[in-house]
């Protein structure tokens, strides 16, 4: 007895740890701590957080060990930086100067107009970019990695290829050679690293955020709305969030050890009209779990994330695209 008692605090501060290292991953993977940021100190982070001096320590070397975080003597603990291809968008006169040589080349070899020649050449690229592209973007689920390869290819008209976490343990000895990049969230970042040098892929990753199109979406919901999650510190997180998007209408959180079983409970598997008055959303790794039955229904919905707005110069970056005006 005496030695469960001994060990009963210490599993208590590791939860409390723990929980401590997902709230500050969640503000470092959702841009409100961006690169670069110091952390609060030691002493800073006790008030803050309303927790103990080891609690915080404990927290901030898993940050660490997790490449999340770097720590240097005098400056303390700050949020790393993601590296960039940035070089090609401060060599405007080198560009200018490729132009002319492309340009040239192709006037002698063909004896064709420049412009509709590298139009050509621009749409033979398209082509090849959505066949074969040279990027993924890597998420817990399929929901998530599709949707945020859209908004690049949307904004950037660049190709991704969409893959799962699970799917790139699964394909190391067999990763598509055409693959050299991939873009990821930190909440991911860490697991990946490790398969870098087995993959031969660079990885960079970009902070998201709630998308604000949630509200969107829930703003002919009548009714209470109520979020489910499996992860206590997530679940605090996520709904915080959400609720700043949807601040006039009523939003509960619960925390469970099984999303179906919840489901059934909350809505049955019946449609009757107190069923129709409930909506219950879910974060994007627990809906992508789920039947397609529950993925289905019309009162349970997908907290949608989308790529912060200060990530967007990294991403271009990172893809190797010039960046700012012609000069």
């Amino acid at each position: 007895m005496e030695k469960i008692q001994k060990i009963i605090p210490d599993l208590q501060r590791v939860n409390a740890a723990d929980s401590l290292y997902r709230h500050i991953l969640y503000l470092i993977a959702t841009g409100k701590w961006p690169e670069g940021m110091r952390l609060p100190s030691i002493r800073k982070a006790e008030n803050l957080f309303g927790a103990s001096r080891t609690t915080v320590q404990e927290a901030y070397q898993m940050l660490v060990s997790h490449k999340l975080v770097q720590s240097k003597t005098k400056s303390g603990f700050t949020v790393r930086r993601q590296g960039a291809n940035a070089w090609i968008s401060r060599h405007r006169a080198l560009l200018k100067s490729l132009y002319e040589d492309v340009a040239d080349g192709i006037t002698k070899t063909t004896g064709l107009a420049t412009l509709p020649v590298l139009r050509y050449i621009t749409r033979l690229a398209e082509i090849v970019d959505h066949e074969h592209p040279s990027c993924a973007f890597i998420e817990c689920t399929r929901l998530q990695a599709e949707s945020h390869a859209r908004e690049i290819r949307d904004r950037l008209g660049i190709s991704l290829l969409p893959m799962t976490v699970d799917e790139v343990v699964a394909e190391q000895s067999d990763w598509p050679s055409h693959i050299k990049l991939a873009i990821t969230t930190h909440f991911h970042h860490t697991e990946l690293l490790s398969l870098e040098p087995q993959i031969e892929c660079e990885i960079v990753a970009i902070p998201i955020e709630v998308s604000p199109l949630l509200r969107q979406r829930i703003d002919n919901v009548e009714g209470p709305i109520i979020f489910l999650e499996t992860e206590q510190q997530m679940a605090q997180d996520i709904a915080q969030d959400a609720q700043k998007l949807m601040s006039d209408l009523p939003l509960s959180t619960v925390t469970v050890d099984n999303i179906e079983n919840a489901l059934a409970d909350v809505l049955g598997r019946r449609s009757t009209i107190q069923d129709q008055l409930t909506t219950v959303l879910l974060s994007p790794r627990d809906w992508g779990d789920l039947d397609k039955e529950w993925r289905s229904h019309p009162n349970v919905m997908v907290v949608t994330f989308s790529i912060c707005k200060r990530a967007w110069n990294t991403i271009a970056e990172f893809l190797g695209m010039p960046i700012g005006p012609l000069v």
